[in-house]
């Protein structure tokens, strides 16, 4: 800590090293529940007649996890960068039972069904969240909103791990 405080400063050690502090805990089920977008490895590459290739497009990934069960409770996937209608969708996703589980799964989809209106949601400060009809929105839910600091990302480390799970 010491010695990386003196090259970079008390702030980043820190933050390397002693990390944020206690981290949010749940005590129920959508407690908490926390969106995030990344980008995946699945491109799109649409071509010409001739078989040129016009534009190479990478997918993003929203998607919604309960910081209690860890369960991911939404997953949205699309070629186009985040943005209200990606988190619109994966809210969606969150409120709502998931019928498509069940022609995949039939009955024992009720082991990865979890859905139901959060209490708090928690999310980074992108444009699609900062928004004002999107906090309208959470506002007429009673969804109560905590926006991540910037460029904190041991905020939301749950996050980061699962992401670390999909991705590998």
């Amino acid at each position: 800590w010491y010695s990386w405080s003196s090259r970079y400063g008390v702030d980043n050690a820190n933050r390397r090293f002693r990390g944020r502090g206690r981290s949010i805990e749940a005590t129920r089920p959508l407690e908490y529940v926390m969106f995030d977008h990344t980008k995946i490895d699945a491109w799109a590459i649409v071509v010409d007649d001739e078989g040129n290739p016009l534009f190479v497009a990478r997918a993003w990934l929203t998607f919604a996890i309960d910081l209690y069960s860890r369960m991911i409770l939404g997953a949205v996937i699309g070629y186009e960068p985040p943005s209200i209608q990606s988190v619109t969708a994966c809210l969606r996703q969150v409120v709502r039972k998931k019928d498509f589980l069940l022609q995949r799964f039939g009955e024992l989809k009720g082991a990865c069904d979890g859905w139901g209106r959060p209490f708090t949601i928690i999310v980074d400060n992108g444009k699609e969240f900062v928004s004002p009809s999107f906090q309208a929105s959470c506002q007429f839910a009673s969804i109560y909103v905590i926006w991540a600091p910037v460029k904190s990302p041991t905020f939301k480390p749950h996050g980061a791990r699962a992401f670390g799970a999909v991705n590998t």
